[in-house]
């Protein structure tokens, strides 16, 4: 969409209420529209609904890969954490209540580390009470500087403001040690596997390779204090 003379990514959002949801509906109907934040930002490429400040109603975390930060396509994470801000009529990913920012830490100078190319809401890792949010960042260089060997950082929600606010005081970030297996692609919470109290989280690994195949893999990431 068009806004601010920028073409940004844009979010609807419509409330259905009783009406069927195979109903067919188009933008003009939407209840209120959220435009991102600058051009090809990628703003609304991932999205996830979860409960992070237990406040009881759902908050709604946007994916934005290609925000610019220090490197191209950074990444950002916009939380609109306030059911109120998302009354308001049409708003931007700027009003967002907490904006998590990509790492800097890229593959070479024209590095792309996609932070918000998957999101994931609800689950409790750390059990304390408070949803947490995964994001991945599937062209992030490796610990080792590995060419997009991908990369997985986890935000604990707070009572404070639901979740960290810098990309950096994420907590528990996993990385891969291969080049190009892209860890990050896809998460998904997948509740408590090892009935520890602490949610788990399930990583896609598309690149992950044996005998120099491609073969992909799954991870399971066990929640931990």
């Amino acid at each position: 969409s068009e806004f601010g003379g920028k073409r940004v990514g844009t979010v609807a959002l419509w409330d259905v209420g009783s009406v069927s949801v195979d109903t067919a509906r188009d933008l003009n109907q939407a209840s209120m529209l959220i435009y991102g934040h600058d051009d090809y930002d990628g703003f609304g490429e991932s999205m996830a609904a979860g409960d992070y400040d237990g406040d009881g109603v759902d908050d709604l975390a946007v994916g934005a890969a290609h925000a610019q930060g220090d490197v191209d396509n950074a990444g950002a994470v916009y939380v609109f954490l306030s059911a109120a801000t998302l009354r308001l009529g049409n708003t931007r990913a700027a009003q967002a209540d907490v904006t998590v920012l990509g790492p800097d830490r890229s593959t070479g100078p024209d590095g792309s580390p996609l932070f918000g190319f998957a999101v994931a809401l609800s689950g409790d890792m750390n059990d304390d009470g408070y949803g947490d949010l995964a994001v991945g960042a599937p062209e992030q260089a490796g610990i080792n500087n590995q060419e997009h060997a991908g990369a997985v950082w986890v935000c604990a929600g707070t009572t404070a403001r639901g979740l960290s606010q810098a990309g950096l005081e994420c907590s528990g970030r996993i990385a891969d040690e291969e080049t190009h297996t892209h860890l990050g692609w896809a998460v998904e919470y997948a509740g408590d596997i090892d009935g520890d109290g602490r949610d788990e989280l399930l990583v896609g690994m598309p690149g992950f390779r044996i005998d120099d195949l491609e073969w992909g893999e799954v991870g399971i990431w066990y929640g931990a204090d």
